[in-house]
């Protein structure tokens, strides 16, 4: 999937992995609406998001796993509802 690292509103639709640091610093981003197919996100995936406020995940969420420092240093987070189907977060995964 294409990105657009400037957009404020970001929704993830067919991925399945952030990877590691894949969003690190982006300060534009606002919000993050993941499908049900997204499984992991990965160390520090959306580390220092400073004006990252919402985060959510589509019903029957397939996430698994939330890695160390996943949305670290997000100091403008609001909310953020974790799936029931999350088995592991991470050291400092939300915080």
């Amino acid at each position: 999937a294409e990105i657009d690292f400037y957009t404020t509103d970001v929704i993830f639709e067919n991925v399945t992995i952030i990877g590691d640091e894949a969003f690190f610093s982006r300060d534009q981003l606002k919000s993050i609406l993941f499908s049900s197919s997204i499984e992991s996100i990965k160390t520090r995936a959306f580390f220092n998001c400073k004006n990252l406020e919402n985060i959510s995940f589509k019903e029957e969420s397939s996430l698994t796993t939330i890695g160390d420092s996943a949305f670290e240093q997000c100091y403008e987070l609001k909310s953020i509802s974790i799936p029931s189907s999350v088995k592991s977060i991470g050291t400092w995964g939300i915080c």
